[in-house]
């Protein structure tokens, strides 16, 4: 009698997990994000959203670099500047394709941190983005409004 209700319970939270992933069209939007004249960096999962880390020269405003492949639309706005961790956000806004739409948050590693370790920016960066010279953004996409 136990067994069945270990299965039932195991399928039961498989089938949630899914539900803490990215979907298809959060990763299809995730491919086409970037900022420009910056280096990618890992990317990494929170929830149903991805985060695509990018490295470069600062600092510079994301609301000139941050750009999205052909076919794509992309509409940010300046936020003003909401922490969130060790970030800043600093723009929001969607990233358009012909058959989704998926919100994009901006944000920028607050200054004299390092950045965390799950980004893999060689350690040979970490110096010069703690002093300000190199600059680290996170584009956060996530599922569009439902």
């Amino acid at each position: 009698m136990l067994l069945p209700a270990v299965l039932f319970t195991a399928i039961l939270m498989a089938g949630c997990q899914d539900d803490l992933r990215p979907t298809a069209e959060v990763l299809a939007c995730a491919d086409e994000v970037t900022v420009e004249g910056f280096e990618p960096t890992d990317r990494h999962e929170d929830h149903q959203w991805i985060g695509v880390g990018f490295v470069g020269a600062g600092p510079v405003d994301p609301m000139k670099r941050v750009a999205v492949a052909s076919g794509y639309d992309l509409a940010l706005a300046p936020a003003d500047n909401i922490p969130d961790g060790p970030y800043l956000v600093v723009a929001q806004g969607t990233v358009t394709g012909s058959e989704h739409s998926c919100r994009i948050n901006v944000k920028k590693l607050k200054s004299g941190l390092a950045p965390p370790e799950f980004l893999g920016i060689p350690e040979s960066r970490l110096p010069s983005i703690v002093k300000g010279q190199d600059e680290v953004m996170v584009l956060m996409v996530g599922p569009g409004q439902e």
